[in-house]
C-alpha cells in the first residue's frame, strides 16, 4: 500500500477536488444544495488530508483555518470537518493513521489547539479532545409559544425592527453582522472570530440552502441577528445574538407567526441567554444542554502564555499527552515570567498532574478546577496550592457556532 498522506500543492487539481467530493459524499448524507455550497466556496484543497492506497482515498479529513480567542488573545486554529473512512475500508487503522499524522502536522505548523464536532465523541477521546463548548436547544410546540407579558411588544416595535438580511446592503449588513458578533462576544472566555467574509459566506450559505436571516435594528443602530432554518414540522432558529435580551420579544413573536407552516420550535442559543418564555409556556417547552464543539490542545506552552497568576505564584504542572510524547513534562508557571517547560525528571511530581485529554476543558473554563479535581480526573499533588489552582482556572463561559 502506498501509505501517502495528500495536502497542500499536491491536491490543487480538479481531480483531487472530484475525489474529495466522492468519498465525502459517500459518507455523508447532507444535503445536495449544503454539498454544493461546500465544495464551491469553501472547500480548499489546501486544507484537504487524505491517506490513499495509489489512486483510491482511504481517509480524509478538511481542515478549515479559523481563528479563536481565548481570554482575548488571538490564535490560529484548525477546524476539523468531514472526518471520514470509505465505508468498505473501515476497521483497518486507516483514520488513526491520519489522525495523529494530522495532528503531529499541525502541532509543527504552530497551530496550538485544532477543534471538531464529533459524531461520536468517544472516538476523539483517545486522541486528547475532549469538550469545550455547550449549547442550549429549546423545543415548543409553536401554538404553545407565549412571549413573557412583562415585556411590551408593542413599545419594542416602536424603536427596534427586524429586516431579512436581503433587504439590506450586503457591504453593510456584514459589517453590521460583525460588529454584533463582536459586541456579543464580550462576555465569553473562548470563541471563534468572524469578520465581514465569514458572514458574506454564512448568508451566501443561508440563501443556497433555503434558510433566511435576520437583521434586527434598534434607531440605527444593529442590535441583533438570528438565523432560521427549517427542517420538517420544525421551525429552527440555529443562531440568535442579541446586544440587548430585551428584544428577544420580536424574535419569538416572529417565530409565533410560522404556526401555519411548522408544527414546532426549535431555538438554538448559548447557555444561560435568556428568551423571555412565560412560565405557562415553559411547562410546555423541552429544554436540552448539548456538548457540542471538542477541542485538542497540541501546543500546551503557547496556551499557558494566556494565564494571569498573581505576583509572587508559582504552579507547576506535570502533563502526560500518549499521542504527542513532546508534550510531556512538568510546565512551570510564574507571575511575570513566560511558562517554561522544565526537563523531564522522571522521580519529580508536580503541584498538579494531568492527562492532555482534560486541558482543553481546562484552559477554556468549560470545566473548573474543582469540577475536574472531585471526580479525580485530575490530581493534586500539593493541598497547599489548591487555592491559587481554583483562582487560575474558574468556570467560563465560551461560545462556538460555526458552520462554515
Amino acid at each position: 500500500m502506498d501509505d501517502t498522506y495528500v495536502c497542500g500543492e499536491t491536491a490543487r487539481d480538479i481531480q483531487r477536488e472530484k475525489e474529495a467530493r466522492l468519498i465525502y459524499e459517500r459518507v455523508f448524507r447532507d444535503p445536495a444544495a449544503y454539498t454544493d455550497f461546500y465544495f464551491r466556496h469553501i472547500f480548499d484543497p489546501r486544507h484537504f488530508l487524505s491517506l490513499r492506497d495509489g489512486t483510491s482515498i482511504l481517509a480524509s479529513l478538511h481542515q478549515n483555518p479559523h481563528d479563536f480567542l481565548l481570554g482575548r488573545e488571538k490564535r490560529p486554529t484548525l477546524f476539523y470537518f468531514a472526518v471520514a473512512v470509505d465505508l468498505e475500508k473501515r476497521g483497518r487503522g486507516y483514520m488513526d493513521r491520519l489522525l495523529r499524522h494530522a495532528l503531529r502536522d499541525a502541532r509543527e505548523k504552530g497551530i496550538p489547539a485544532v477543534f471538531l464536532t464529533p459524531i461520536d465523541d468517544g472516538i476523539y477521546r483517545k486522541y486528547g479532545f475532549s469538550y469545550v463548548s455547550d449549547l442550549l436547544y429549546y423545543r415548543i410546540p409553536l401554538d404553545r409559544l407565549r412571549i413573557a407579558s412583562d415585556w411590551n411588544l408593542r413599545e419594542i416595535r416602536k424603536k427596534a425592527g427586524v429586516l431579512l438580511l436581503t433587504e439590506v446592503d450586503g457591504a453593510d449588513v456584514n459589517r453590521e453582522l460583525t460588529e454584533i458578533y463582536r459586541k456579543c462576544m464580550k462576555n465569553y472566555h473562548l470563541f471563534f472570530e468572524r469578520d465581514e467574509n465569514w458572514f458574506r459566506l454564512r448568508r451566501e450559505e443561508l440563501a443556497a440552502c433555503g434558510g433566511k436571516g435576520y437583521l434586527i435594528r434598534e434607531g440605527n443602530r444593529p442590535a441583533g441577528y438570528f438565523t432560521a432554518e427549517p427542517e420538517d414540522d420544525t421551525y429552527r432558529i440555529t443562531e440568535c445574538l442579541l446586544i440587548d435580551p430585551k428584544l428577544a420579544p420580536l424574535v419569538l413573536d416572529l417565530a409565533s407567526r410560522q404556526g401555519d407552516y411548522y408544527g414546532k420550535l426549535e431555538l438554538t442559543a448559548p447557555p444561560g441567554e435568556d428568551f423571555g418564555i412565560i412560565p405557562e409556556t415553559q411547562l410546555a417547552m423541552g429544554e436540552e444542554r448539548r456538548p457540542i464543539f471538542m477541542a485538542r490542545i497540541l501546543r500546551p506552552l503557547d496556551l499557558f502564555m494566556s494565564l494571569r497568576l498573581p505576583a509572587g505564584t508559582t504552579l507547576r504542572i506535570r502533563l502526560r499527552d500518549e499521542i504527542l510524547p513532546e508534550n510531556d513534562g512538568i510546565y512551570r508557571l510564574q507571575a511575570g515570567r513566560p511558562p517554561l517547560r522544565e526537563e523531564e525528571k522522571t522521580e519529580e511530581i508536580g503541584d498538579l498532574e494531568l492527562d492532555i485529554r482534560h486541558l482543553a476543558a481546562l484552559l477554556s473554563g468549560y470545566k473548573s478546577f474543582e469540577d475536574l479535581l472531585r471526580p479525580g480526573l485530575i490530581t493534586l499533588c500539593k493541598e497547599e496550592k489548591r487555592e491559587a489552582f481554583g483562582a487560575l482556572f474558574p468556570k467560563e463561559r465560551n461560545y462556538i457556532r460555526e458552520y462554515l
